[in-house]
Formats: structure tokens, C-alpha cells, sequence
């Protein structure tokens, strides 16, 4: 879509990314006991490889981090729990822009909109990643009272990347949906237009007259279809 199309027709592509939204919402929250479900699944497998003391497990729209006992934790494991809601509320939206998008075919819609989903539910996992380690490092820091060392630091650092993420799901399913324009996949794969050819003076000529195209049409103007 061309980002010249006026102040109006932006105001009208507003509109109904609004009114899209709003009726997307339900779809969304229904099936986020799915989404949860795989991303803490995904989630778990990968953070085994850093930390086999951690498990993330779904429960309904939340994701459960827990950390078994151990020197480094205590004698209590310690569990947290992240709502989906707060790290994927930018899925509705993109689905909202990219069926407002035109003029474009329903299937092209449609691997616009798989694409998509499919980048913010990876986003997702690595956000439940992130936040299973945001729970370790804070674990860690209260049981050894570190406030001003490395990993005190390491935490504060990852406490701001995950809320900024979580607070930027708007401009991330904004920059997700322009990706997805620029990239050509709502344009569809286009046959190529075979170059014009010159017609022999001496064949056939094209209106049906038996003559020569050079006795015919090639008398007027010279002819070049495609």
C-alpha cells in the first residue's frame, strides 16, 4: 500500500483497523489457551539448554516459571506466573491491519497473515524466555543479596527489554505489517510479460486478409503485439 494515499483515506484506513480490531479481540482470547500452551512448551525446550532447574509450564492464559530448590534459590522453589495477554495483545492488530490492506486477493491476505502470526508467536516464545530468565536472575540476586554486581546488572537489563517489548506490541505488529507490504507478498506472484516482437514484412498479416503484413497493416504503422 503507498504511504502518499492522503490525510483522508489514512483517517478511513484508521477507522477500520479500529472497528478490526475490536472484532478480532474475542478471536484472539480464545484461542490464547493455545497460544500459552505452545509457547511455554517451545519456551521450556529451549531454556532446558541454559538451565535445566527451570520449567515453564502453561496454565490456561499464563505462563508458569518455576525454579526447583537448590543453594542457589532456597529451600522453597520459587514460581512466577506471565500473562500472555501482556506480551501478544499485538496479534489482533496485526490481523486488523492486514485485512484492512487492499486491494489484494484473499490468499494473498491470508499467507500475509500466516507469515505474520507466525514471526509474533515466535517473538512470543522468546519473550517467555526472557522473562523465565528475568525470574532466575531476580531469584538469585535476593538469595545472595547482590544488588551492584554483574548479574544484578544483567537483570536490570532484561527487566527493561522484556517490558519493552510488552509495551511496544503496537509498534511492533505496525512494523511487522510493513515488512509484510514491502515485501511484495500482498502483490502476489505475477507472470512475466514476454517482451514485443517484430512481425516479418513477409507473413501473414494478423486481420485475416491473406496478404502480406507489409502489402497490409504494416503500410500504415509498424506493429508490435505482445
Amino acid at each position: 500500500m503507498p504511504l502518499g494515499i492522503g490525510q483522508r483515506r489514512w483517517f478511513k484506513l484508521l477507522g477500520l483497523v479500529l472497528l478490526l480490531y475490536v472484532a478480532f479481540l474475542p478471536l484472539w482470547w480464545a484461542a490464547l489457551p493455545v497460544v500459552t500452551s505452545i509457547a511455554a512448551a517451545c519456551a521450556d525446550f529451549l531454556y532446558h539448554f541454559f538451565n535445566s532447574a527451570v520449567s515453564i509450564a502453561a496454565d490456561s492464559r499464563v505462563a508458569r516459571v518455576t525454579l526447583e530448590a537448590g543453594p542457589a534459590v532456597g529451600d522453597q522453589p520459587v514460581e512466577s506466573g506471565l500473562r500472555m495477554e501482556t506480551i501478544s495483545y499485538g496479534m489482533p492488530m496485526l490481523a486488523a491491519l492486514i485485512a484492512a490492506t487492499r486491494p489484494v486477493g484473499l490468499l494473498h491476505k491470508l499467507e500475509a497473515l500466516g507469515a505474520g502470526l507466525a514471526i509474533m508467536a515466535i517473538l512470543s516464545i522468546i519473550a517467555v524466555v526472557g522473562w523465565a530468565r528475568l525470574v532466575s536472575l531476580q531469584a538469585y540476586d535476593q538469595m545472595m543479596f547482590v544488588t551492584t554486581s554483574i548479574r544484578g546488572h544483567t537483570s536490570a537489563f532484561t527487566y527493561y527489554c522484556f517490558h519493552g517489548y510488552a509495551f511496544s506490541q503496537p509498534v511492533v505488529a505496525v512494523i511487522i505489517w510493513m515488512s509484510t507490504s514491502m515485501s511484495g507478498i500482498f502483490e502476489g506472484h505475477r507472470r512475466p510479460v514476454p517482451s514485443a516482437q517484430r512481425l516479418d514484412p513477409k507473413s501473414p498479416c494478423h486481420c485475416g486478409s491473406g496478404r502480406q503484413y507489409r502489402r497490409c497493416c504494416g503500410k500504415s504503422a509498424p506493429m508490435h503485439p505482445a
